[in-house]
């Protein structure tokens, strides 16, 4: 392999320099790609277990997003966004995320989060939107896939991520390559 040290590459005409073999010019900070998924819960899931319960994209479906880096060293910026509601006063519900990675490791915990109903039992918060986002560092260039799952602290309670309705409520996700 050859190498080329220069200061400065111009343009011959216009402000860009293309790359003609599909590789890029590496830029830290900068997103390599954006993968996004518009509305991807399409069935309401109800989680009443004290254990972790995988959140369905549809019945039977598990909710996934996947990303394929372009670099081994990337950062992946996950964002999201879901609507639930949580009954019952002063308990608390939990989500995580989980990465798998093509041919390689599966079911690593990434994030999670805690969540609390309102004060009063048997108040159901309707539509109540959540953000959420991370960081995660999968170190490979193969398919990175994430999966969700929830669980109650008291089963008692109920907590629930619902789907898309038009113009009433959408839930999203975004996923970021970043270079490093």
């Amino acid at each position: 392999m050859s190498v080329l040290n220069v200061n400065e590459i111009g343009a011959r005409t216009g402000s860009q320099v293309a790359i003609t073999s599909g590789d890029y010019i590496h830029c830290a900070g900068v997103p390599l790609q954006v993968v996004t998924y518009m509305n991807p819960i399409t069935a309401n899931n109800t989680i009443t277990s004290t254990s972790f319960t995988d959140i369905e994209q549809s019945s039977g479906t598990n909710l996934t997003a996947t990303i394929t880096p372009k670099r081994a060293d990337s950062k992946i910026l996950f964002q999201g966004q879901f609507i639930s509601y949580h009954e019952y006063g002063q308990k608390y519900a939990y989500v995580q995320a989980l990465r798998d990675i093509s041919g390689g490791s599966s079911d690593t915990v990434v994030w999670n989060g805690q969540y609390r109903a309102e004060n009063s039992n048997n108040n159901y918060n309707d539509d109540f939107p959540v953000l959420y986002q991370f960081i995660d560092t999968p170190s490979t260039t193969s398919a990175v896939t994430y999966h969700f799952q929830a669980k109650l602290e008291h089963s008692d309670a109920e907590f629930a991520l619902l789907n898309y309705l038009s113009g009433v409520r959408s839930n999203s996700i975004v996923i970021w390559e970043i270079g490093v």
